[in-house]
């Protein structure tokens, strides 16, 4: 009977080791994910089980408007043009807008005479987005359902008051327009319009001397003022290319496990970290590049169909919040909010843009890249910065700002954003051209 127990404790002795060697190895050179339970204890000890865990946000949407302004009649605005300003009155008619946005009806194709009395006549808030999110993403982060109905991009989106219900009303990618009913209240949205009385800022179409800039246009009866930063790579990016320890919170932002990762110095100077698959890159300007390979990568909600918008708008939210986890570990938090999203592939391959901003006004050619292929993140771009704040600045005000156009510019819209020049964040009022008249 010993003889027999001593036998059978070796021959588990000999599984047990064989087992530990097989996981041992595939923290180094991975396993597929056809090898069901070896793969799935394999990215536990990489510490690669973040990945395939739904996606729970605090923050119901990744897109933030960096304009509001509540429209009381066509020569009656207030406006409102930086992150502190544009907070308050945000979060008054955001459980509104979220209702109207997730009980919509299918959008309906509008002229814009027809766009422009809705906003007029009725009364609207007109929030002004950087880049081109799609209505899909929108819709889904206020908790409607999938639809084909919803892929429009736009920037500006109308919130308009009525009688009984709210109505949607925005303008797309190619210059169309579009309005969707609502089950909102619109009586809802006429009592937030009533807290917020005009401030004196005006359409464009209805101020002289500013027919460089296109007729919506909201020129604020007012100077906008900025803070002034110094803007440089965090103290852990610079110590991780120097040599220093392994900066551990970054790592595992990407769900990298730090004490198993290899590192080594590439020749541009990067400091490389290795596991498994997950390839993470530093660069002393406080440049993040991860890559994955082997059919692996970041994960949204495992539950989202592949291909689908919801997994979409899933992966867009694992883009902010590992970018926002990434920043917030090199202690230079900013904000983020969706620029675009490539159009969907049926295989599940697309590419996410997020845009940086501080104070609200977006920070030019800063950006967060997701590059995913079939439905899994496989590249993401990411830019730490830690700011301190220097000073202040005044920006040019929009009708001066107007006057120095080239005078054959038309269509022109102002908005405030930042230049990152020679570590320094700088505001300045910039012009974006939508098109030139023939």
């Amino acid at each position: 009977m010993k003889e027999r127990l001593k036998t059978l404790a070796l021959i588990a002795n000999v599984l047990l080791m064989a087992a530990l060697f097989a996981l041992s190895a595939s923290i180094s050179i991975g396993v597929s994910p056809n090898m069901g339970p070896l793969y799935a204890a394999s990215r536990w000890l990489r510490g690669e089980s973040a990945p395939i865990q739904p996606v729970k946000e605090s923050i119901p949407s990744a897109a933030y408007p960096i304009r509001l302004t509540a429209v009381h009649g066509q020569k009656e605005l207030s406006a409102a043009l930086t992150r502190q300003e544009i907070s308050p009155h945000y979060e008054q008619i955001r459980s509104t807008l979220e209702e109207a946005l997730s009980s919509a009806q299918p959008p309906q194709q509008i002229s814009s005479r027809q766009y422009w009395r809705l906003l007029t006549e009725k009364g609207a808030f007109l929030l002004e987005y950087d880049g081109y999110p799609p209505l899909y993403a929108l819709r889904a982060w206020a908790g409607g359902g999938e639809s084909e109905s919803f892929d429009l991009n736009f920037n500006r989106l109308a919130l308009i008051a009525g009688q009984e219900q709210a109505t949607l009303a925005l303008e797309d990618q190619e210059g169309n327009y579009w309005a969707c009913d609502t089950a909102a209240g619109g009586r809802r949205v006429q009592e937030a319009l009533d807290q917020w009385p005009a401030d004196g800022s005006l359409f464009a179409r209805d101020a002289a001397g500013c027919q460089t800039l296109a007729d919506e246009e909201i020129l604020p009866d007012r100077r906008v003022t900025l803070p002034l930063y110094d803007a440089s790579a965090p103290a852990v990016v610079a110590a991780t290319v120097s040599g220093g320890e392994t900066p551990r919170a970054l790592l595992e932002c990407f769900s990298m496990n730090p004490y198993l990762a290899k590192r080594y110095t590439a020749g541009d100077g990067a400091a490389v970290f290795v596991q498994g698959s997950f390839v993470l890159r530093i660069y002393a300007n406080g440049r993040l590049e991860l890559s994955v390979d082997e059919g692996e990568g970041l994960a949204g909600d495992a539950a989202a169909p592949p291909g689908s918008r919801a997994q979409a708008v899933a992966l867009i939210d694992k883009t902010r919040s590992v970018a926002a986890a990434a920043m917030n570990a090199g202690g230079a938090p900013m904000d983020l909010s969706l620029l675009s999203i490539s159009p969907l592939s049926e295989q599940g391959d697309y590419t996410i843009v997020l845009g940086c901003q501080a104070d609200g006004a977006s920070i030019v050619d800063l950006e967060v890249k997701a590059s995913v292929k079939k439905g899994l993140i496989v590249r993401m771009e990411i830019t730490v910065l830690a700011l301190e704040q220097t000073g202040e600045s005044v920006l040019l005000p929009a009708r001066q700002a107007a006057a120095a156009l080239d005078p054959e510019i038309r269509q022109a819209r102002l908005y405030p954003r930042y230049r990152w020049q020679e570590g320094r964040l700088i505001p300045y009022l910039s012009y974006q051209i939508e098109k030139r008249e023939p």
